[in-house]
């Protein structure tokens, strides 16, 4: 399943992870950090080149124990993935930042469901 960060929340901009995620056919994990710099530049290119409502139908936030939000970002269809495809985004999160909880929501909508 593709996924994508788009909002960094602990954002220092120095070490923006906006740009971060899965979303090449072949499954490998990307940082685009590594050849674009600049988070805002980041930005504009996920804007303009990746997010589409076909491959991330899904929005999601990560975050803590105590429910502050770390990230915000796109996915697949988390109505077809499995449980490893579905959880990606949290498991990188938890093992570097210690978020605990991935909550998401079909683009448009405005209730968040825990995943």
């Amino acid at each position: 399943m593709k996924w994508i960060i788009t909002e960094d929340k602990l954002d220092s901009l120095s070490s923006s992870v906006v740009g971060y995620g899965d979303y090449i056919e072949n499954g490998m994990i990307v940082n685009m950090s590594e050849t674009v710099p600049n988070p805002r530049s980041r930005l504009e290119i996920i804007k303009k080149e990746l997010l589409n409502e076909t491959d991330f139908p899904f929005e999601f936030q990560l975050l803590d124990d105590d429910d502050n939000l770390y990230f915000v970002g796109r996915c697949g269809d988390l109505d077809h993935a499995d449980g490893d495809q579905a959880f990606a985004p949290q498991d990188w999160a938890e093992n570097l930042f210690g978020t605990t909880t991935m909550t998401y929501r079909k683009l448009g909508e405005t209730e968040w469901q825990i995943l």
